[in-house]
């Protein structure tokens, strides 16, 4: 059954490199033109967005990255998407709210996608000023939530 509202929960770290602000996303194989955000869907026992991230992250990047859920700044306004037509039986849902986080880390510190069961995906960072880029905000409602909601916060930790 199609559920009319599916839950996720993503998160953006963010690092000064060298005197370069980056932010990380997931970098996917050769042929594909979007980068991802770490985290995932809610899943049955997870009891917020805060520990679907937590999950999510643990599965990503391994028991180490747990930390990342409990150090990140929740944006407080979600964004709420209506799923193309064609996509309603993948994403099993109607609408998608995603919760958004951001979290500061250490200088240069590094990230490592472990997911075994997706080997090319890499996490990669990038130049804060690449952070409306259309591989990262590919929709021109993605674009403006983005801008409004979370490059603001990314700017300032």
């Amino acid at each position: 059954m199609i559920k009319d509202v599916s839950y996720a929960a993503y998160v953006y770290p963010v690092r000064e490199n060298n005197g370069t602000k980056e932010f990380a996303v997931l970098r996917y194989p050769n042929g594909y033109t979007k980068y991802g955000a770490l985290g995932g869907r809610l899943e049955p026992g997870d009891k917020d967005s805060r520990d679907n991230l937590r999950r999510e992250l643990i599965e990503e990047c391994g028991q180490c990255a747990a930390f990342l859920a409990d150090d990140a700044i929740e944006i407080p306004v979600h964004e709420i998407l209506d799923v193309a037509p064609e996509r309603i039986k993948i994403r099993n849902a109607y609408k998608e709210d995603h919760t958004w986080f951001v979290v500061k880390l250490s200088k240069n510190t590094n990230l490592e996608f472990t997911e075994p069961t997706k080997p090319n995906v890499k996490i990669v960072w990038l130049p804060i000023t690449q952070f409306l880029d259309d591989k990262i905000c590919y929709t021109k409602e993605k674009r403006a939530y983005c801008e409004r909601y979370i490059l603001p916060v990314l700017e300032q930790i």
